[in-house]
């Protein structure tokens, strides 16, 4: 079954098509990676693929269902962003509460939540300290609970694993197999050894294609292949 469904989507920015009639689909409860070079159309792609921004022209079908409208806190989708999303000035605690209300949780249910994905992902005593304090590695982990505690069928990760410590970057990628059984990933990630090690599909992407990749192992081969994709 299809968690996904994209059809000729294209996106328009100052006269140009950064997303050119773009068509895919991808399989519930699998991670893919998608690896492209040019940050604006995967910025663009993952904000139009989480409904929080519109494309020119196309069709995007979550579960079958037309998603033709903004919708920030859809219950299909959600997106950690490159830029993590997070309140600086806030705490933890309260950063995680206002994702909870804004994703209309029950209020008597909210403080439950919370601590419950605070001890499940290692970040109990952190809960008071404010977001500006935290390393970016940690910041990133925060982020992805944040995205996580939505509670949505399709996860989407701009750049999850981008400056950020080994320690996290291994945790991260040990939740996501984890959670695979209940979520579908897609993950923008330039790492090959990350892609060839988490990902079930891994896909060049450029303006006018999403191209499966198969039958690599090698990480240097795959950033040769990634490299000559872009050339073309």
């Amino acid at each position: 079954m299809y968690a996904l469904r994209v059809e000729n989507l294209t996106k328009t920015y100052k006269k140009i098509n950064v997303l050119d009639s773009l068509s895919f689909s991808i399989e519930k409860n699998t991670i893919n990676c998608f690896m492209g070079l040019d940050e604006l159309t995967n910025t663009f792609l993952a904000k139009i693929l989480s409904l929080t921004s519109k494309p020119t022209s196309g069709d995007i079908y979550y579960f079958d269902s037309l998603k033709n409208h903004l919708n920030n806190y859809d219950n299909d989708v959600s997106l950690m962003p490159s830029t993590l999303g997070l309140s600086e000035h806030l705490t933890v605690y309260e950063n995680l509460v206002l994702m909870a209300q804004l994703r209309h949780i029950k209020v008597k249910g909210i403080k439950e939540l919370v601590v419950e994905y605070m001890n499940k992902y290692g970040l109990s005593d952190r809960l008071d300290d404010k977001v500006k304090t935290l390393s970016p590695s940690l910041k990133k982990l925060v982020s992805f609970v944040l995205t996580i505690m939505a509670d949505t069928t399709v996860v989407i990760l701009d750049e999850p694993f981008k400056d950020i410590d080994i320690k996290t970057k291994r945790m991260l990628i040990e939740y996501i197999k984890e959670l695979k059984a209940i979520k579908t990933f897609i993950i923008f990630n330039e790492i090959p050894d990350t892609a060839l090690e988490l990902a079930d599909n891994i896909y060049f992407l450029n303006s006018k294609s999403l191209e499966k990749v198969d039958n690599i192992t090698d990480s240097k081969e795959l950033e040769k292949l990634l490299l000559n994709a872009e050339v073309r």
